[in-house]
């Protein structure tokens, strides 16, 4: 097994602390895009959102965002409900967001 199919594993299994062990170590041999971003969907798809929000955070981090309108028909509601309020700010109303 390849470092990119063993990290896939980990995150398409729900294995964040696994996940981030071996980004850590071989991150400049890992695309957290490959596959047309497979990894986030079926994360955001198996309601993995620590996983998915990490992995988001990351393209964020590296200048390359995952590309969530196009992938619409992918996403459950509540994963794409939650992703675009990481991308929008919020405005607080009475207390609330």
């Amino acid at each position: 097994m390849n470092i990119q199919q063993a990290f896939d594993d980990a995150c398409i299994n729900g294995d964040i602390k696994c996940a981030k062990e071996i980004y850590e170590k071989f991150g400049d041999k890992i695309d957290i895009y490959h596959n047309d971003e497979y990894v986030f969907q079926i994360c955001c798809l198996n309601d993995y959102m620590k996983i998915a929000k990490w992995l988001y955070l990351l393209g964020e981090k590296n200048g390359r965002m995952f590309n969530i309108q196009e992938m619409l028909n992918v996403f459950n509601n509540n994963c794409y409900q939650y992703f675009s309020k990481l991308s929008t700010p919020t405005e607080k109303k009475n207390g609330t967001k």
